[in-house]
């Protein structure tokens, strides 16, 4: 199954049009929040341009999004994963939305206990998708070499072990790391043509691309 991963819109729809346009053939999208669009006019748009598939893209809200993301089952055509686990084809996903508390008080933010209480919920699934990404990583790492990433988030990969993570929320750590057996990946900002595509079979491999939006 491909996948194509992105994340942290901010504000800029074409950038998410050229950079599924760039991906070809998409068995599922997995987007992480950060929006600051019109998601359900977004999806709506990208399904009836063929763009994806009816009922193959997913999100979770940023910590710059509104909390009131999170409790819709749907924007549009993409379903929310915030607190669920859902089935797809031979996949189970699930997904966190949000991120820990910030110096920029953002709109979305939880705390640890708080975050943990409701993943751990969750039952192991062969994706999660999480804005924020796990600490410790080097998903995490800000441009001064601090890791901001979430405990829990943590506590999840290491507890429930799925196959693969999919983050962003920090923008200078596009990269891919593991969490033990855990594939993480942090695509970097969708709105300067960044994301990752994912490859699931008996393994999941992934990769990095940057799509030129000018």
């Amino acid at each position: 199954m491909r996948i194509l991963a992105l994340a942290d819109a901010h504000g800029q729809p074409e950038a998410v049009r050229r950079v599924v346009e760039a991906s070809g053939c998409l068995d599922l999208v997995m987007a992480s929040g950060d929006w600051r669009l019109d998601l359900e006019a977004l999806s709506d748009e990208l399904l009836s341009s063929g763009l994806i598939r009816e009922d193959s893209m997913f999100f979770v809200p940023g910590n710059a999004d509104s909390p009131m993301l999170s409790r819709l089952e749907r924007a549009g055509k993409t379903r929310n994963l915030h607190g669920r686990i859902v089935e797809f084809k031979a996949l189970r996903l699930a997904g966190f939305g949000g991120s820990s508390r910030s110096p920029f008080l953002t709109p979305f933010e939880w705390d640890e206990d708080e975050c943990w209480e409701q993943i751990s919920g969750l039952s192991n699934v062969d994706v999660f998708l999480s804005h924020a990404p796990p600490y410790d990583t080097r998903c995490d790492m800000t441009m001064g070499g601090l890791h901001v990433g979430s405990e829990s988030i943590r506590k999840y990969v290491e507890v429930m072990k799925p196959r693969c993570l999919v983050c962003d929320h920090v923008h200078e750590s596009s990269c891919i790391d593991k969490v033990g057996r855990s594939l993480v990946v942090n695509p970097g900002p969708c709105f300067r043509g960044k994301a990752a595509v994912l490859d699931v079979d008996e393994e999941v491999k992934a990769s990095l691309v940057t799509v030129p939006l000018c």
